[in-house]
């Protein structure tokens, strides 16, 4: 009975790793959106497998609050339609790495004409996600926190 129970709980734990997603394990690199989820949440594929991404630098409305679908919609065009690898982001981890609801915290980048340039100091053709989302009016900058929180914010 001790070795069914011990072989259960074994099959049992190797499959909730296989279900549940990899948090902040990622690192900085390239991922694969897999589904946007709201306006600053999105899935990933890792080599790691699966993850939520919160980005870092904006607090869009969710999903089912006025202006969600719409933010949604706008980090779904970013990601998926004027990114020139689209659905692929380029994951960058700010000061902390996990938020309060165990989602991944990361800026994430895409190679594309998403817009103007608004930081040609930094990744000259690349465009900060965060950055995009609040300059659009699909959220608000976090003040003060992260390494990229002024050319958000400004």
């Amino acid at each position: 009975m001790r070795r069914l129970l011990a072989r259960l709980s074994a099959v049992l734990a190797a499959a909730l790793l296989l279900v549940a997603p990899a948090q902040a394990r990622h690192g900085d690199g390239w991922a694969q959106v897999v589904r946007i989820v709201d306006g600053d949440t999105f899935d990933v594929r890792t080599p790691y497998g699966l993850e939520r991404v919160r980005l870092f630098g904006v607090d869009a409305p969710e999903a089912g609050a006025p202006g969600g679908r719409e933010a949604r919609s706008l980090l779904g065009w970013l990601v998926f339609t004027c990114n020139y690898y689209p659905g692929w982001v380029w994951l960058e981890a700010g000061p902390r790495t996990v938020d309060r609801y165990g989602r991944s915290l990361y800026y994430a980048w895409v190679n594309g004409d998403c817009g103007p340039d608004l930081n040609p100091w930094l990744w000259p053709g690349w465009q900060l996600i965060d950055q995009l989302m609040v300059y659009y009016g699909g959220g608000r900058c976090w003040w003060g926190e992260g390494q990229y929180w002024r050319a958000i914010c400004f």
